[in-house]
């Protein structure tokens, strides 16, 4: 008779080979749970909380009983539940696919057909989707019905950077980061997986993982509840850009002189040049860009405008920027006619300010002089950095020339 975990599965999952084979079918049904509908690849995808249903069926714990442990769950729990250290009150910790993880995870790291690379991959793969499981089902208990968009954006671009989702960017990196910290020698449960011959230990780093992303979805939902509450909202796109964006888009004779004029009035006021409901997006477009230099370099901008020793610079930077947006925008106006959507336009202006080959002369001034002065601002020589910055600080100006007459209402 089993006297711990391990050895009731060692006995019911006997067959289980860890070998190459079974590291691609978890790893198969790991990009397959991933992608297995727009919500999912949505969600993963991006940092949104609440708005896409994504969920980890029946099927899936029927599917992994049967496919990857090749024995039935209810075998399997009825044996585990001869164990006096199952207790089923203990609803994280008793559950048989959640023990299933812990032992798929040790049978790969101490497996001898594998070596230390793909041994670690396949306790990866496992931590992914046991980390799947935890999220989807706090998920469902606190989203059971999808958020609204624009709250969930607007909870995001509150969260702080001590927030993991903030940190990485996506979920699916939030995740990765996560199993990877699990697997890790350093861990705190490393040892535990490794031998696997404490069943008290065992509960404890369940209760503990799955903890932690009980804490990070209940923290994700408190800002969500503050922020739907107060009535804050990122304001979409379509209705910030309303009729300026074909404005932008059409009037060809000298339209834009307005639009520089405005971005150079407003420039010395923060409060009315930095707007958080765009920097949110901008951050959202340019995923590789640091925040903190964005929002630095903006309030550089602003606190500079006026300087001797930059005015002319900047004033001149911000008329060519809106002249070559105005101008680029409108050669393609056929492309985006049927749209007044600041997004697509957006994605339009972010190709050409991050290609890699271009002759044109504006633009290249553009970008040389935009990326001295984030060099300044942020006092970084990092180019990833720098170059980020500049397709950031870009963007930010253009939309918020294509929002004046949005924030000029409100």
């Amino acid at each position: 008779m089993a006297k711990n975990i391990k050895e009731v599965f060692d006995e019911t999952c006997k067959d289980v080979v860890f070998d190459e084979w079974l590291l691609k079918k978890i790893n198969a049904f790991r990009i397959g749970f991933l992608t297995r509908n727009e919500d999912h690849i949505r969600f993963f995808g991006g940092n949104l909380t609440g708005v896409q249903v994504v969920r980890f069926t029946p099927h899936d714990n029927d599917f992994w009983c049967d496919q990857i442990l090749g024995e039935s769950e209810f075998f399997i729990t009825e044996q585990l539940a001869k164990l006096p250290t199952i207790i089923p009150a203990f609803k994280v910790s008793s559950d048989t696919l959640n023990n299933s993880f812990v032992w798929l995870m040790h049978g790969f790291l101490n497996s001898s057909k594998l070596d230390q690379n793909k041994r670690l991959q396949g306790a990866f793969e496992v931590a992914m989707v046991m980390n799947y499981r935890y999220l989807t089902s706090r998920l469902y208990r606190h989203f059971k019905w999808p958020a609204d968009p624009e709250v969930a954006a607007a909870t995001y671009a509150a969260l702080s950077r001590k927030f993991a989702l903030k940190q990485y960017g996506n979920w699916s990196k939030t995740l990765e980061a996560r199993s990877q910290d699990i697997i890790d020698k350093k861990s705190i449960h490393y040892n535990t997986i490794l031998k696997m011959d404490d069943d008290i230990k065992v509960r404890e780093m369940l209760n503990d993982t799955q903890g932690r992303i009980r804490s990070m979805i209940k923290n994700i939902f408190d800002v969500h509840i503050k922020i739907h509450t107060s009535g804050t909202k990122i304001v979409s796109s379509s209705s910030l850009i309303e009729n300026e964006g074909e404005i932008f888009l059409k009037d060809k004779q000298g339209g834009y002189t307005q639009y520089y004029r405005y971005i150079l009035d407003i420039l010395g006021d923060k409060q009315s040049f930095i707007k958080p409901v765009l920097t949110s997006v901008i951050i959202k477009a340019v995923s590789t860009m640091p925040d903190k230099q964005f929002i630095t370099t903006l309030n550089w901008l602003s606190d500079n405008c006026k300087s001797s020793r930059f005015e002319k610079r900047i004033e001149q930077l911000i008329t060519d920027i809106i002249v070559h947006a105005f101008n680029y925008l409108y050669d393609r106006r056929n492309e985006l006619q049927n749209t007044n959507d600041i997004v697509k336009s957006l994605s339009s202006l972010k190709g050409a300010y991050s290609a890699s080959r271009t002759t044109e002369p504006l633009l290249l001034k553009i970008r040389k002089e935009t990326e001295e002065l984030v060099a300044i601002a942020t006092n970084t020589r990092h180019k990833g950095n720098i170059s980020s910055v500049r397709t950031g600080i870009l963007l930010y100006v253009v939309a918020r020339a294509m929002t004046k007459s949005h924030f000029l209402k409100n």
